[in-house]
């Protein structure tokens, strides 16, 4: 092999040949395109609970802590005032009811009494498109045993009068679910940014729709939203709008609960690759044969081909053979393979231009290394690379608010797949995890 190598080598100097020519077809004309993902939307459930506890006190703000009525009783005007003293809040056959508690103070002839009473307000859960949760239909029920009320209620219509009073508060109460829902997916809607080699990438989501099913009541209610979301990554980052507002809420008789599965594509144009690659060179060049310790390589390049991606580096330098000076480009071709979160390329082969180069220059255990240095250079761990913008993704939608606070938890995350392009290549990438709303906040992870 040697022998033949040196042959080729004297055949090379005979002919006067000193440089080495191209030794593949060279890039193609591209028209320009801007990498897309066109990534297939995903549905992701969120589990919202909203706590007795976070009803009550929304209502007692809601409610009016005291009040008063004046009646007549033989052409005399007085009154009866009542100052709230306490309330509970329970769930009872798919509506919310609302005990509250009042000290009632009747003036009568001689003075005046203080005579407790309590109200009860039965009223039906509605969330409105706008992410608005409503109690409709409500019922008053106000119960006393002491024989004073119910002679003011019967001679002034006391009662009559805080009914009504009790339902149109009620009717106006409105529990916002927007500003914790909207906190809960902004983390998603907000481009982010990350490094990626020399380069830089940003991941975004889109909600294209929010559908909402029916209410749970488990010490207070709960309801299993679905989000559906557009995700896109690009690298580089390309300019996009303000998020929008979330959209209208539809409300839907079963969704998808649980864990969702998020698939991501991740686009990113060649020239981005090329950064990325670098780590393979040191100040711009990459001194890879043993026997000639003269040659390098520079000036990466990937490009397209058949399907297959194309890594073209400059080879210059000296080859020790006859000191025969090297000025042309190499190439090695290979498709990607994917392996769990790993992003590799295990075939990638030097074309047979570039193996008979080494052949002549007699170090084909050279382009052997260099094949795997190569290959080495461009594994890409995925996962690992992503977890910091996955724990930064984490903390972002993790948003505590003084009324509630939303959690994401992000569980797994591969690549499913990857497909090269003329003008760039895009990854396929699967995330899973959970994101819940709950008011109160509570210590659950």
């Amino acid at each position: 092999m040697l022998r033949r190598s040196g042959l080729f080598g004297v055949l090379l100097v005979a002919s006067a040949c000193t440089r080495v020519g191209p030794l593949y077809p060279p890039r193609p004309q591209l028209i320009a395109s801007p990498p897309r993902t066109d990534t297939p939307p995903s549905r992701v459930p969120v589990h919202v609970r909203i706590a007795n506890s976070a009803m009550r006190e929304r209502l007692e703000s809601a409610l009016p802590p005291s009040g008063e009525a004046p009646y007549e009783v033989l052409h005399v005007t007085t009154k009866v005032t009542w100052v709230r003293r306490g309330s509970t809040v329970r769930t009872e056959a798919n509506r919310v009811v609302v005990g509250l508690d009042f000290d009632t103070t009747v003036a009568i002839a001689l003075g005046s009494v203080v005579v407790p009473f309590s109200v009860d307000i039965a009223a039906e859960p509605l969330l409105t498109a706008d992410y608005a949760l409503l109690l409709t239909r409500p019922t008053v029920t106000l119960r006393s045993s002491d024989s004073r009320l119910r002679f003011a209620d019967a001679v002034g219509g006391v009662f009559a009068r805080l009914e009504g009073m009790l339902r149109e508060k009620v009717e106006a109460f409105r529990y916002d679910l927007g500003p914790m829902l909207d906190d809960a997916t902004k983390a998603l809607r907000d481009p982010m940014r990350f490094a990626l080699g020399a380069g830089e990438g940003c991941a975004v989501a889109d909600v294209l729709a929010v559908e909402a099913g029916p209410t749970l009541y488990v010490d207070g209610l709960e309801k299993d939203f679905v989000f559906t979301v557009a995700p896109k990554l690009t690298v580089p980052c390309t300019p996009r709008a303000t998020p929008a507002k979330l959209p209208p809420l539809t409300n839907i008789a079963a969704p998808k609960t649980g864990v969702f599965e998020l698939r991501i594509d991740a686009a990113a144009r060649y020239d981005e690759l090329e950064k990325a690659s670098s780590m393979l060179f040191t100040n711009g060049r990459y001194a890879f044969s043993k026997k000639h310790p003269g040659l390098y390589l520079e000036k990466p390049e990937f490009y397209a081909s058949k399907g297959s991606l194309v890594f073209k580096v400059h080879l210059g330098g000296e080859a020790s053979t006859f000191s025969l000076p090297l000025d042309g480009d190499i190439f090695l071709t290979g498709k990607p393979a994917v392996h769990g979160g790993v992003l590799s390329f295990d075939d990638l082969e030097p074309t047979v231009e570039t193996s008979n180069l080494f052949l002549q220059l007699g170090a084909a255990s050279d382009g052997d290394r260099l094949r795997d240095e190569a290959r080495k250079a461009l594994t890409l761990d995925v996962g690992a690379r992503a977890r910091p913008a996955l724990d930064e993704l984490e903390k972002r939608a993790s948003v505590t608010r003084p009324d509630g606070c939303a959690k994401l938890r992000l569980d797994r995350f591969d690549v499913v797949g990857v497909d090269v392009f003329d003008s760039y290549a895009r990854v396929g990438t699967s995330l899973t995890g959970q994101l819940r709303v709950e008011a109160p906040c509570t210590t659950r992870p």
